[in-house]
Formats: structure tokens, C-alpha cells, sequence
């Protein structure tokens, strides 16, 4: 059976762009949205046990998804958190934390302990330090354990709701898929994550990813033969009526 329809990887929010365009080419496309996580909330008690109970001269944080959480708790309505230093795993989730209205935000590169340690170090007045993370642990967050006076509170653990729908499962399993479309890196994570739980072959499908990064990712689980980025709606257009012209 010939493989003729686009499957579209995403969150469960609207891409009513992309999904405008297939419709508008006339383009046969399945979507599979993927839930973001639901977050734990049984911390918050304890983080604000924890600040009450000792003065702390410092922030880590190594995810936006920490971010998302403190943004809902009364210690940032009541700015408490807002004007001690902040030390945030990149640029991106920098900004976000300046969105916030956090004051004193400093960004680390993958850096590994040592390098950590030596930054840390260069601030001799941060004698107790908040770590703020959420499960699995990343290779940077398990680095920050390990550095001295530093206290950390598990914020929520990533879980993801929704399995692969069936319909999506029936498609790639009876070869009716062409390509897969990715928008964002960490659902691609999460959907050949979730399909390692099935025996389905990815050979012959075609990676349509929105980002460098993305398609980076990707390429570690050396599943499609080719893979290919297009960052724009001019691009992704030309690519699917190519493909399926």
C-alpha cells in the first residue's frame, strides 16, 4: 500500500497555520498531539516550608518547566524569590525568568561540574544555595547536587498523559505515512519515547523537522533515512508537494 498522508507531531495546542496549509494543498495529514506534562504540586508546601526556615542567597534552576510552576505560588506574587540571584541552565530560560521579573538572572552553558564548582565559587557570599528541579534529572542538574550548601526541592516530575492515539499507531503500522512533521523538539522526544513501547518501522518515512535542533535530536535515534529541515511555511509546503506530487 502506497504511503500518502503527512502525520503532524505537536503539542496539543492549535497549529492552525500548518494545518491551514495542508487543508489548502489538499494534503491527507493525521495529527498527533502530544499533552505537556502535568506537574506534581505536592512541593509547593515544602518550598515554602523551606524559605521560611532559612535565608538562602541563591537560585538554580534548570528548566522552564520550574519556571511555569513557581510562577503560580504566592512567593513570587509576594516577591520574595524576585531579587536574590538567580542561576538558570540557558539564554532561553533566562529570558522567561526576566519575563517573571526576576532581577539578578545569570545564564550557564552546558558546563560540567568543575566548571559549575568555579562559577559558583566567584560569588563568596552565596553560603546557601536553592536548587529547584523537576524528575528525570539532566546531566547539568545532577552536576548541581553535588555542589556544596546547595539544597534541592523536586518540583514536579514529568509525566505525560496520552499514549500514541491508535489511529496513528494503524497508519505508521500499515505504511500509509509518508512523512512525519515535528514542531518542537521536546514533543519528538516524547513521541519515539512513547513508540518504543510498539515494534512499528519508520522505513521509508521521511523527518520533516522545523529547527536544526530538532532535526539534531532526531538523527540519535537513527530511525529515517532522511531527514529534513524547513523553518518556514513556504518551506514545509514546497516539501510535502514535492513529495507527495
Amino acid at each position: 500500500m502506497s504511503s500518502n498522508k503527512f502525520l503532524i507531531v505537536g503539542s496539543n495546542k492549535n497549529n492552525t497555520d500548518i494545518e491551514n496549509l495542508f487543508r489548502k494543498n489538499k494534503i491527507p495529514y493525521i495529527k498527533e498531539s502530544i499533552s505537556y506534562p502535568l506537574f506534581s504540586t505536592f512541593a509547593q508546601k515544602d518550598l515554602e516550608k523551606t524559605w521560611k526556615e532559612k535565608k538562602y542567597d541563591a537560585l538554580i534552576i534548570t528548566s522552564t518547566y520550574s519556571l511555569q510552576f513557581l510562577q503560580h505560588l504566592p512567593l513570587i506574587a509576594e516577591n520574595q524569590f524576585l531579587e536574590i540571584p538567580l542561576f538558570l541552565s540557558g539564554p532561553e530560560t533566562q529570558k522567561k525568568a526576566i519575563k517573571l521579573g526576576f532581577k539578578n538572572t545569570f545564564s550557564f552553558p552546558e558546563w560540567g561540574l568543575q566548571r559549575i564548582e568555579q562559577e559558583l565559587n566567584q560569588h563568596p557570599i552565596l553560603h546557601h544555595i536553592l536548587y529547584l528541579h523537576g524528575e528525570p534529572y539532566t546531566q547539568l542538574s545532577k552536576a548541581f547536587l553535588h555542589v556544596k550548601s546547595v539544597k534541592e526541592i523536586c518540583l514536579y516530575s514529568i509525566y505525560f498523559k496520552n499514549k500514541i492515539s491508535k489511529i496513528t499507531l494503524q497508519n505508521i503500522e500499515s505504511q500509509k505515512i509518508a512523512s512525519i512533521l515535528f514542531l518542537s523538539n521536546k514533543t519528538q522526544e516524547v513521541f519515539h519515547q512513547k513508540m518504543k513501547n510498539h515494534s512499528c518501522s519508520f522505513k521509508n518515512i521521511k523527518a520533516l523537522c522545523l529547527s536544526q535542533k530538532i532535526k539534531d535530536s532526531i538523527s540519535k535515534h537513527q530511525l529515517y533515512d532522511e531527514i529534513v529541515v524547513c523553518s518556514t511555511m513556504g518551506q514545509i509546503e514546497h516539501f510535502v508537494n514535492i513529495n507527495l506530487s
